[in-house]
Formats: C-alpha cells, structure tokens, sequence
C-alpha cells in the first residue's frame, strides 16, 4: 500500500467517527508527506489544525493508521510550507 492509499484508507475510516463539519475543517487538505521506520509524518495546512490533530485526534488517527499498517509506530504532524 503506497502512503496515498494508506491516508485515504485512514481518511475512509475516519469520516465513519467523527462528524461532517469536523472531517471538512481538520482532514482536508492533509496527506502523508513520509512514511519511515515506523514514523509517519502528515502534512497539515496550518499550525491551529496541527495542534488540534495532536490533542484531539492523534488517539483515533493513530489507531486506524497502525490497524492498516502493523509497522506503524508513531504519527507525527507538520506544516508544509
């Protein structure tokens, strides 16, 4: 699975737990930017969806993800500027 249909699986699973209002304003315009030993690093817009994808829903991401990918160890954010 290449890291684009990693996030779109992840991305297909998420709209199914949280809301329409909250997917649209958080998950668009984010994609995995690297996927490394274990690591992947998702491109996000701005630092105010960064922070809210660390606090609020790193948990959930982080479980879909390594439900895909059993060598997923971490999932870190960055704005790609």
């Amino acid at each position: 699975m290449t890291k684009d249909e990693l996030w779109q699986a992840t991305l297909a699973q998420l709209q199914f737990q949280i809301s329409p209002a909250n997917f649209a304003t958080w998950l668009k315009n984010t994609y995995i930017l690297s996927k490394d030993s274990g690591q992947v690093l998702v491109s996000v817009p701005n630092n105010f969806s960064k922070e809210w994808l660390e606090n609020k829903y790193n948990r959930l991401v982080f479980k879909i993800l390594r439900g895909l990918d059993g060598e997923i160890r971490e999932v870190m954010y960055t704005v790609e500027r």
